[in-house]
């Protein structure tokens, strides 16, 4: 997935079959460890 550059959250769950919670959850771990950055888009 890294190599197709930036993914909305949405697409991340769809892409591996998770629910929107479970991402967020998984996602704000990887966050508060520093592992990823993260944009808010709006529009």
């Amino acid at each position: 997935m890294l190599k197709e550059g930036q993914l909305t959250a949405g697409d991340i769950a769809l892409k591996l079959d998770v629910s929107p919670a479970a991402l967020s959850y998984h996602l704000k771990l990887l966050k508060n460890a520093g592992l990823v950055m993260y944009a808010t888009v709006r529009g």
